[in-house]
């Protein structure tokens, strides 16, 4: 045989060995875990500064972290429900938003530690003063005691019989001179 001979055969060894050891992985291994946010959807504006976001994570060969992350600060762990060997696990964490858009990352980790990110983004926008509405709405009164345009005086008026010189009140339009 030639040099040319021996370099097939380990070629081909080879080949087969690559092929047993790919063989031998289990079939989930490759694929990287899934993770879904169902709590909040991307763009989502909210009022309150702390939230509970939620999802599912799924992989064949079980899910063993799913983390958390707002604006690219530390990764926060998440709560898991349904933890174990394949299937979906449930996850939760509680979050503080900054003002604004917020960047929510979260990361999944199977047992084989193949990860996979999902990216959304919250927007938070701090709801005005609690007492808003009552300002608002005597706001509302004086505008339309302005709008109407009403005066309203305590004039007396000529006395019906002697001695009646009861007040009254009379309505004028502004502008109009007073008695």
């Amino acid at each position: 045989m030639t040099g040319g001979g021996y370099l097939r055969i380990a070629t081909a060894v080879s080949l087969a060995v690559a092929v047993l050891a790919l063989a031998a992985v289990p079939a989930g291994s490759w694929a990287a875990p899934s993770v879904e946010v169902s709590s909040h959807h991307d763009r989502q504006t909210v009022g309150d500064e702390a939230i509970t976001l939620s999802g599912t994570a799924s992989d064949p060969d079980g899910i063993m972290a799913v983390e958390v992350s707002v604006n690219r600060g530390p990764w926060v762990p998440a709560e898991l429900a349904g933890a174990g060997q394949g299937g979906n696990v449930s996850w939760s964490a509680r979050l503080r938003l900054a003002e604004g858009a917020n960047v929510i990352a979260v990361n999944v980790t199977n047992a084989t530690n193949a990860t996979s990110t999902r990216t959304i983004v919250i927007n938070y926008s701090i709801p005005q003063g609690g007492n808003g509405g009552v300002i608002l709405a005597a706001g509302g009164i004086i505008a339309a005691v302005v709008v109407l345009g009403v005066l309203v005086t305590r004039a007396r008026r000529p006395p019906a019989a002697a001695g009646d010189d009861s007040p009254v009140v009379d309505v004028k339009p502004p502008g109009e001179p007073k008695d």
